[in-house]
């Protein structure tokens, strides 16, 4: 029975107003990159072995070496298989591309016969029924101190097996007699699209969006081993201004770093006061910087860093690029601040610049 009430509205029973009622929908959460091994070195080791890997479609690896008994390069296997079954190509330092197949191993990391850290950043994808395939990024500490740039090597490699899932990852030292150095570590995270968990690996630590010309930090944050970090400014009212990233506030001689700008032979900064530097493009236009940062206590900061700048906006021009690896000396504190400043320190970003960081330990 409807009743009709003032103002032409219906009055119904309980039930009559539930039909047709429009169902609202369920709200789905999607999971990020979620740790799903790890192994970390309590003593000495040729390799650092990780097992028990869940099937899962992309893998981020994060391969944090603390140093090593001789100097070497650190190579990788899926499950076991030591047979010929990757191809590897590289540029070492911006060096020219060097070619390896038939190979029995693929490349996370080289050593120009030195032993203290190095820390690379391997994004995988394990499609069913396709060939693997890894982008690699390392960065190596060199000689330890600010007067010495770290050196970096760019790879991509490919596993040709597929009909397995990656079930295991291990990373090999150099030859037969190189050991890792205890507290070296192995991270591995995967995603798949429809994952629904909530336990990211990823943790927010600092958000920033400015509202004014000025600065662009990140204010104080939790300490956290591994860093990434994003950073956009649409603009500088500073002339042709470089990018650089500061930690802790520290201005003194205390970083170090190596970068190629559209390709070219890598150029080095030691003893810098500024920063380390992540663009060499100069521009008022728009920047945008994504780094990742291996952040132990004891040890100096290594950092790896992709940028690109806009410059004249419109098709009819291209952006610039830089690939740039870095160094903070300091071996008693970790980061818990990220500035992005420029060569001038004026720090003249436009309105809506922003820097999000997120960490994990």
């Amino acid at each position: 029975m409807v009743e009709w009430l003032a103002g032409n509205r219906i009055k119904g029973t309980s039930t009559e107003r539930t039909v047709g009622t429009p169902e609202v929908p369920a709200v789905v959460t999607q999971g990020g990159w979620k740790e799903v091994a790890r192994t970390t070195l309590s003593s000495g080791s040729h390799t650092i072995d990780v097992s028990s890997i869940p099937d899962k479609s992309y893998y981020m690896v994060l391969t944090n070496v603390l140093g090593f008994s001789s100097a070497a390069d650190v190579y990788g296997t899926f499950n076991n298989d030591a047979s010929n079954n990757y191809a590897i190509r590289r540029s070492t330092e911006g060096g020219s591309e060097s070619l390896s197949v038939n190979q029995p191993r693929y490349l996370i990391a080289w050593s120009p016969n030195q032993t203290t850290a190095h820390f690379a950043i391997n994004k995988i994808s394990s499609i069913s029924g396709q060939e693997k395939l890894i982008i690699n990024h390392d960065a190596y500490q060199s000689t330890a101190g600010s007067g010495t740039a770290p050196s970096r090597t760019e790879s991509v490699s490919k596993w040709v097996n597929t009909s397995d899932a990656i079930t295991s990852i291990k990373s090999t030292a150099g030859g037969s007699t190189q050991q890792f150095n205890s507290g070296s570590e192995v991270v591995v995270l995967g995603w798949d699209p429809d994952d629904t968990h909530t336990t990211n690996f990823w943790e927010s630590l600092a958000d920033v969006t400015t509202s004014s010309t000025g600065a662009l930090s990140s204010g104080t944050f939790t300490a956290k081993k591994y860093l990434w970090v994003q950073a956009y400014t649409p603009s500088s009212s500073n002339s042709s201004p470089d990018g650089y990233v500061e930690f802790n506030a520290d201005s003194g001689t205390n970083y170090a770093h190596r970068r190629s700008h559209n390709g070219g032979s890598d150029t080095t900064g030691t003893s810098d006061g500024i920063g380390i530097r992540i663009d060499g493009s100069g521009g008022q236009t728009a920047k945008f910087h994504n780094m990742f940062i291996v952040n132990n206590s004891a040890n100096e900061k290594l950092v790896i860093c992709n940028s690109i700048t806009q410059q004249t906006a419109g098709a009819g021009t291209a952006p610039t690029r830089t690939e740039s690896v870095g160094k903070w000396v300091n071996t008693s504190d970790q980061i818990t601040r990220v500035d992005i400043i420029d060569q001038y320190a004026s720090d003249q970003w436009g309105a809506g610049s922003f820097i999000k960081v997120w960490g994990h330990d």
